[in-house]
C-alpha cells in the first residue's frame, strides 16, 4: 500500500508541475508549457512558439524575440496578447528586457509594455514613464523591413 501511494503522488505531482519535454529528430529536447488552449514550446536555442488549438486546425505562431525567463506565459489568442510575468526576461535582434515584473507584447501592432524593469537597451521607438518601482516602458518593434 506505501509503494502504491507513493507512485500515486509521484505521478499526480508530476502531472501537476512537471513539464512535457519533446525530443526533436536532431537529438535536441524542447519543453512544453500548457496554458488552457494553447502550449509555449520552448526550444533549446531560447527561441519559442506558440501552439494554439482550435476545434479542427493547430496554429503556430513564432514570435520575434527569445524568451530567456518568465514564471508563467498567457496568450489571448482573439486580443493577438501574450503575456509573461515573473521575472522575465527576454531579447529580440534590437532589444532586450531584464528582470521585468511583467511584459505585455501586442503581436499585431509589435508593441510590448513592461512593467518595472531592472535594465534594458532597445531600438525603435520606446517611452518610458514613472521611475522605480512604477516604471513603464511602451516599446514599439522596429520593423525590419524599414
Amino acid at each position: 500500500m506505501k509503494k502504491l501511494l507513493t507512485v500515486f503522488f509521484a505521478m499526480f505531482f508530476i502531472q501537476l508541475f512537471g513539464q512535457n519535454v519533446v525530443i526533436n529528430s536532431n537529438g535536441t529536447h524542447s519543453t512544453i508549457v500548457g496554458n488552457g488552449n494553447t502550449k509555449t514550446i520552448v526550444n533549446p536555442d531560447g527561441t519559442h512558439s506558440t501552439l494554439v488549438n482550435n476545434i479542427n486546425t493547430n496554429k503556430i505562431i513564432k514570435q520575434p524575440f527569445q524568451i530567456i525567463s518568465a514564471r508563467t506565459i498567457s496568450v489571448n489568442k482573439d486580443l493577438k496578447i501574450t503575456k509573461f510575468e515573473g521575472n522575465v526576461t527576454i531579447e529580440g535582434e534590437n532589444f532586450y528586457f531584464k528582470n521585468a515584473d511583467s511584459i505585455i507584447y501586442h503581436s499585431q501592432t509589435s508593441e510590448f509594455l513592461i512593467y518595472k524593469c531592472a535594465d534594458f537597451d532597445a531600438s525603435g521607438r520606446i517611452s518610458v514613464k514613472g521611475s522605480g518601482a512604477s516604471k513603464l516602458i511602451r516599446y514599439t518593434r522596429q520593423n525590419e523591413a524599414l
